[in-house]
């Protein structure tokens, strides 16, 4: 657990009053210049150039998108995600920072997520010496699509931890193995959009999933979630009238054995009183 000092964050909130201005630029910028998944070349770019003049070393990740540790201290490694890449859709703002491709927007906000990380890790490198542990920060690309850049982030993530915690390593594998599957050579793409900007010359092809499609998965994925929670119910009431049923029943049997011991009383009550008396003597 980290144990930070009071002086350390208001040094941390001043150094982001002072980035305000940059940073509200800096996101217009992206919002005016959307890339779309696996293509976010420009918007890498402009994160690492930003990171590197800060003194700091960013890694590109297998694609698109940069990793950064910040700090040195013995403490855990933190981790903060945002993500890069916009949608294909139209930008119907008037804004003088309106997308300036067509069929493209960060509809989403993903330039202000962006934004906001890069702010973070500009605020922390200015107190990088003092932080008692590791802040990873990672810029993760293709969010919007499935499957995405977060298997291929994880595995850089965990392939560089792995390199100073052994047991990590089992995890790096796993997760190998989970990218392996989703990028089998051959597979169908899914995408109302051509699929000429979002995919390499060096990467198999890998189903994709945008509008219509995504949003069918989705739904299907809610129905199933649904109908699980539907099946749950049905077997609390099940049970509970499972329940209610033996209560009952053994209540029935209870009332049945007092009912037929006074029945058999009094059965011998009248065979008693009616059976003739002896005479004394």
């Amino acid at each position: 657990m980290w144990v930070v000092s009071t002086s350390l964050i208001r040094q941390a909130l001043a150094e982001v009053d002072l980035l305000e201005a940059e940073l509200i630029e800096f996101r217009r910028d992206l919002h005016a210049h959307p890339e779309l998944s696996w293509a976010e070349e420009r918007t890498s770019a402009l994160i690492g150039k930003r990171l590197d003049e800060a003194g700091l070393a960013p890694r590109s990740l297998p694609r698109n998108g940069l990793l950064v540790d910040i700090g040195s201290g013995p403490g855990p490694v933190v981790a903060l995600r945002a993500e890069l890449d916009a949608l294909p859709v139209d930008d119907r703002t008037k804004d003088p920072w309106a997308s300036t491709v067509a069929g493209v927007a960060h509809a989403c906000g993903h330039d202000v997520h962006a934004s906001s990380l890069l702010g973070t890790g500009l605020a922390l490198a200015a107190i990088a010496d003092e932080i008692p542990g590791r802040v990873r920060l990672i810029f993760q690309p293709a969010e919007e699509i499935m499957p995405g850049g977060a298997i291929a982030s994880a595995w850089s993530s965990n392939a560089t931890i792995a390199t100073r915690s052994p047991g990590a390593a089992s995890s790096t594998a796993r997760l190998a193995r989970s990218s392996a599957r989703a990028k089998r050579p051959g597979a169908p793409m899914l995408n109302e959009r051509s699929t000429a900007t979002m995919r390499s010359v060096d990467e198999p092809e890998a189903p994709v999933m945008y509008g219509r499609a995504n949003a069918a998965a989705r739904s299907s994925s809610a129905a199933m979630r649904a109908a699980s929670s539907s099946r749950s119910r049905s077997r609390r009431l099940r049970d509970r009238a499972t329940g209610e049923r033996r209560s009952n029943r053994t209540a029935l049997n209870g009332t049945s054995g007092a009912t037929s011991r006074r029945r058999k009383c009094s059965t011998i009550g009248i065979a008693t009183a009616s059976a003739p008396r002896r005479n004394a003597g």
